[in-house]
C-alpha cells in the first residue's frame, strides 16, 4: 500500500496491523524519496533512497527515533541496504530465492535475481551470525 501522507500512511499501518492476519506482525511506514510516497508494508529491507518513517505491532506506534537500530549490508550493486528486523529479512530473501517466472522468455531475469536474492541471504545469515558471535 502506499499514502501521500504521513497522516493517510499512519491511518492506513494502523488498521492493517490490527487485521488479524497480522496479528503481532511489525507494520513498517517507510518514506520514498524517489516516489514521493509513504509505503506500508511487511518488508523490512530499506533501500538507499528510503527512510523509515515508524511501525505499528498490533495497533501501537513506535516512531523511527524509537526504533531499533538499523544495520546495514550492501547488495551486489554496491547499494547499502539497511536492515531493521533481520530474522524478518533472512525470511523474506530466502523466499525470494525461491521465485521464478512461468514464462520461460523471463528465464535469464530470473537467474539474475536468483543470484541477487542468494546473495542476499548470505550476507543476511553471515551477519545474524556474527551478532550471535559476539
Amino acid at each position: 500500500m502506499k499514502a501521500k501522507t504521513i497522516d493517510e500512511a499512519k491511518s492506513l499501518a494502523k488498521d492493517k496491523s490490527l487485521e488479524t492476519q497480522y496479528k503481532d506482525e511489525v507494520i513498517y511506514i517507510i518514506y520514498c524519496n524517489r516516489t514521493e510516497y509513504f509505503h506500508i508494508d511487511t518488508n523490512s529491507l530499506i533501500r538507499l533512497w528510503e527512510r523509515l518513517i515508524g511501525y505499528y505491532i498490533n495497533g501501537i506506534y513506535t516512531a523511527e527515533n524509537h526504533a531499533h537500530n538499523p544495520m546495514q549490508i550492501t547488495d551486489l550493486n554496491g547499494c547499502p541496504i539497511e536492515v531493521i528486523d533481520l530474522n524478518q529479512a533472512i525470511r523474506i530473501a530466502k523466499g525470494y530465492t525461491k521465485y521464478k517466472h512461468e514464462d520461460k522468455n523471463y528465464s535469464e531475469l530470473d537467474k539474475k535475481l536468483h543470484v541477487y536474492w542468494k546473495d542476499m541471504h548470505e550476507k543476511l545469515t553471515a551477519l545474524k551470525e556474527r551478532l550471535n558471535n559476539n
